[in-house]
């Protein structure tokens, strides 16, 4: 193809793009002989998405609804988002709660989450991490979910406690590489050679704790001791070496 692969993504976190990130870092992109440039697709609900976007809890709900869009590769099979609360007291019924757009993918979670445990709350929806942090800390609300965007540690250190590790209990295809069904059937090699400079980066994580951290801390302005954190929930939820959806589907009880 002419010109650079645009890569979508909704949260430059390291759920959704350590993987490009060590990629990046290692020189797999440039081994693989494809150039990827990252778009924000998050605040564009009016333009159409590039051809292949890392956001595959997004592409899931997006298939859902009759788009043309195929998950060719699987990073993470479960969501790293966690529930904070103020206190170590369970959630209880008519607690406000700082989360995601009722339509965007830690909705869809958070709303699994309180129906298996039979709580009625209230989701208010907010623009970030930081604002929901800030409600939560402040006791505007009960608790706030929270993405890798904000790491344990620093969120501990603020006074929360968690309460709710969201991938502990829900499965699903949450980050990797989603693609266009047309873009694929066009671009065939590019796709390929995306997916495979990915499922190396996943392989070098695995592997390499250590460079895996430094990657995080370089890319995601984290500490030493929060990428250690970030990086081990990252390789409890991910898949070593990626999977497809035909092969992460026999490992997907939930």
């Amino acid at each position: 193809m002419s010109g650079p692969l645009e890569l979508g993504f909704k949260a430059f976190d390291p759920h959704e793009l350590l993987p490009h990130a060590v990629a990046k870092r290692c020189g797999f992109y440039a081994e693989e002989d494809v150039e990827v440039r990252l778009v924000d697709i998050a605040l564009r609900p009016d333009v159409p998405p590039p051809p292949a976007q890392v956001s595959c809890g997004a592409a899931t709900l997006a298939a859902a609804a009759g788009a043309q869009v195929q998950i060719v590769l699987v990073a993470c099979a479960a969501p790293l988002f966690w529930l904070y609360g103020r206190g170590d007291e369970p959630l209880r019924a008519g607690a406000r709660i700082a989360a995601y757009p009722e339509a965007a993918p830690p909705g869809h979670f958070l709303r699994t989450l309180l129906e298996r445990r039979g709580i009625a709350a209230t989701a208010l929806p907010c623009r970030d991490d930081a604002a929901r942090l800030g409600l939560l800390v402040a006791g505007e609300v009960d608790a706030a979910v929270l993405s890798s965007a904000t790491p344990g540690p620093r969120v501990q250190a603020a006074g929360a406690v968690e309460l709710i590790a969201f991938a502990d209990e829900l499965s699903a295809p949450t980050t990797g590489l989603a693609v266009s069904e047309g873009f694929l059937e066009r671009e065939p090699r590019s796709v390929a050679a995306v997916a495979m400079a990915l499922r190396r980066a996943l392989a070098v994580i695995y592997d390499d704790a250590a460079l895996a951290e430094d990657v995080v801390a370089a890319s995601f302005g984290q500490t030493a001791a929060e990428a250690r954190w970030t990086v081990e929930r990252f390789r409890s939820s991910s898949t070593a070496g990626g999977l497809s959806l035909t092969e992460l589907a026999p490992t997907m009880p939930r």
